[in-house]
């Protein structure tokens, strides 16, 4: 089975990935990981949005599933939560494979709160939203695009409150994805 979980930033995408590979023995592999490990080995700054435009390069010229592509090339067999895709493409692909969506959206004063703490490389909530509203508006079917991603999503959960709240909504969703799969 394979599980892609996507949402803005500081939406809890890898906090809800990192449960379901403790809690349902998945493993998790973020392509956003991987862009970033690259990044740093040739020696750019894994900022956010050299990481959505290597992502958009790759699959502008390897195909639309350049990403998945090294994420499932990661994850051994079994089961594969994957984090951090926002390509509406790479979801229509996941899908394909008979995978599942699950879409995470929180508050943008919480993402603010969570995108501070932990303060990766080149993030600012200012510079985040600028890149959220240029993925808003790319015309390029292969960019990254959450607009589109959430409308191809199986199932919306919020994270707006407690973590163990969270944790026990992803569960559930889990549980009923797993079910419908079986």
């Amino acid at each position: 089975m394979i599980i892609g979980i996507t949402g803005p930033t500081g939406s809890g995408k890898d906090t809800a990935a990192s449960f379901i590979e403790k809690e349902f023995n998945f493993q998790h592999v973020s392509g956003g990981d991987i862009l970033r490990e690259f990044l740093t080995q040739i020696g750019f700054e894994p900022k956010k949005e050299a990481v959505g435009d290597l992502g958009t390069l790759l699959r502008n010229n390897y195909g639309a599933d350049a990403i998945l592509g090294l994420v499932l090339a990661r994850a051994k067999k079994g089961n594969v939560v994957n984090s951090g895709f926002r390509s509406p493409e790479e979801a229509r692909l996941i899908k394909k494979a008979g995978g599942y969506i699950i879409y995470v959206d929180a508050p943008e004063t919480t993402r603010y709160a969570r995108v501070l703490e932990r303060s990766r490389e080149g993030e600012s909530m200012d510079a985040i939203l600028a890149i959220e509203k240029k993925e808003s508006q790319s015309d390029n079917k292969l960019a990254e695009s959450l607009v589109d991603v959430y409308a191809i999503a199986d199932v919306i959960v919020a994270n707006d409150s407690s973590v163990d709240n969270f944790y026990a909504k992803i569960k559930d969703v889990v549980k009923s994805l797993m079910d419908a799969d079986s």
